[in-house]
């Protein structure tokens, strides 16, 4: 049953080097562009071009594993 389980978590992850991207209109700031890369397991960079500009790290938490 563990083998089946630490399956299904494995899908639920997102596979390293995916780039999940959209486009928003936000009020009072117009059009944002919102972009998550997957680095690792445990680590991503998030980042937003339009009104606001960022980009940095964020790490992944929740399951323990």
């Amino acid at each position: 049953m563990w083998p089946l389980l630490l399956l299904a978590l494995a899908i639920v992850r997102p596979p390293v080097g995916a780039v999940y991207a959209r486009d928003v209109t936000l009020p009072f700031l117009g059009k944002q562009r919102i972009r998550l890369r997957v680095d690792s397991r445990t680590r991503g960079t998030i980042s937003m071009r339009g009104a606001l500009n960022l980009e940095d790290q964020v790490t992944f938490v929740g399951d323990g594993f």
